[in-house]
């Protein structure tokens, strides 16, 4: 199925549901300008865009959603699958299902978590947001809001400021509260690679690589990639490749990314503002050979990451300019990296016969790929 492009405005667009006639010029200029620039393409889904004051919007199942519910009273429904939904104006209903969600919602919205990943991010006031998982990340960045949760939300991380509300069952689950505070400054500032550092066009045959900024520890950090700048609301691009250097050539078995992103182990994405204006989503891998066993095994060690279709995108959600940055956590040791067993692809482990090695490695905090790797 191709991607589509759902253009529902409140003019009379043919699939808007329930829309007025009080769409300003600026938010039908709006609207036109994200369905033509179509962030949902990049995702190998759907972009679905509507202007209509109380219209509803329903995400197509089992396929990503990019959704922009730009009226007032507007109703979201996500698909089944990945949704990245930004609903800013006033007083929306957000839904969500299984699948792993991103959403910004603004003033007075009702956002009900679902039962995947989510990372729900509320920009207005008086706001209420429902847990319902416990890989769910809460930002409150307004004021006055609500965070309500249901048993499932155990170990949820809610960010929320010192007027927000946080209910009972969330703190009889052990949800983990920290100041809004907190989010602010996490990103380190970005680092310009310079030419001879940073070799590669960012292609998946010729990704970028850079070496460690410390070569001489067994497992070590890659912070010279250049920070890349997405300038306007709904702008997007392919994240480009990169590529463990060639003496520490795995990615660490170590996790660095928040609940509703789609990256795995060794790899992490800072932004100039939190972890938030831009959604990055990478989902797919680089792999090489595991040396530990011969090749008729099929085991792979992850290596990288991919770029294109349907490997990785950033969409700005926000209104200004705003950047994002790669780092890679690479080790020269196989048994520090990342086990893709051929069998189910999915999966990322530690490799085979290193368990031992890894009572000597750094804490290990995401066990999951989200991806099918390509053997290079």
């Amino acid at each position: 199925m191709a991607a589509c492009v759902l253009l529902a405005l409140a003019l009379g667009g043919a699939a808007a549901v329930g829309a007025q006639a009080s769409t300003s010029p600026g938010q039908i200029a709006l609207a036109e300008r994200l369905a033509a620039e179509d962030p949902g393409a990049v995702l190998g889904g759907d972009t679905i865009v509507a202007t209509g004051n109380g219209a509803f919007l329903f995400g197509v199942p089992d396929r990503p959603n990019v959704i922009f519910a730009l009226g007032r009273n507007e109703v979201v429904f996500g698909g089944q699958g990945r949704n990245e939904i930004i609903a800013l104006a006033a007083s929306a209903t957000v839904y969500l299902g299984r699948g792993s969600n991103y959403v910004w919602a603004g003033t007075g919205a009702t956002v009900f978590g679902g039962a995947g990943r989510n990372l729900l991010i509320d920009t207005g006031a008086r706001s209420t947001v429902f847990v319902r998982s416990t890989a769910t990340q809460v930002v409150m960045y307004g004021r006055h809001g609500r965070v309500l949760c249901s048993h499932g939300a155990r170990g949820a991380l809610l960010y929320i400021s010192a007027t927000d509300f946080v209910g009972r069952t969330c703190r009889a689950v052990h949800t983990r509260v920290l100041p809004v505070s907190r989010v602010h400054g996490a990103s380190p500032s970005p680092r310009v690679g310079a030419p001879n550092i940073v070799t590669g066009d960012g292609s998946n045959d010729n990704p970028y690589v850079a070496p460690c900024d410390d070569s001489s520890k067994l497992d070590c950090v890659v912070s010279a990639f250049p920070s890349r700048t997405l300038d306007r609301f709904g702008a997007n691009e392919y994240v480009p490749a990169y590529r463990c250097p060639s003496d520490h050539p795995y990615l660490l078995f170590d996790g660095f990314a928040p609940y509703g992103s789609t990256w795995g182990p060794g790899v992490q994405v800072g932004e100039d503002w939190g972890d938030y204006p831009i959604g990055v989503s990478i989902t797919h891998d680089s792999a090489v050979a595991d040396p530990g066993y011969p090749p008729s095994s099929g085991d792979v060690l992850a290596t990288g990451t991919l770029t294109g279709f349907p490997n990785s995108s950033a969409t700005n959600w926000n209104g200004k300019s705003h950047w994002y940055q790669v780092k890679l956590y690479c080790t020269s040791d196989r048994c520090h990296g990342v086990s893709e067993v051929s069998d189910d692809p999915n999966i990322g482990l530690p490799p085979n016969n290193c368990l031992p090695a890894l009572r000597h490695a750094p804490k290990r905090t995401n066990t999951r790929l989200t991806t099918r790797s390509r053997l290079l």
